[in-house]
């Protein structure tokens, strides 16, 4: 009994650890994305943002930086 709880709480840990490392790396993108939203906003039209990835955030971060650059 003691080895399964054991188990059980290694495994909630990991889950949980997991889980917060995953949803960072997700939301860390968008977050920078909304900085320079905001940065925009109050008249830096130099902004960009850093695009690492070529998924959909990372298209999103394109066109982003191609908005700001036509603004600019």
């Amino acid at each position: 009994l003691r080895n399964i709880l054991a188990s059980a709480v290694i495994g909630i840990a990991l889950t949980f650890f997991t889980a917060f490392h995953v949803a960072r790396r997700l939301t860390m993108p968008l977050n920078a994305l909304a900085g320079g939203v905001h940065k925009i906003e109050s008249g830096d039209l130099r902004q960009r943002v850093e695009v690492t990835t070529a998924d959909e955030v990372g298209e999103l971060g394109e066109a982003f930086n191609r908005m700001a650059r036509s603004l600019e």
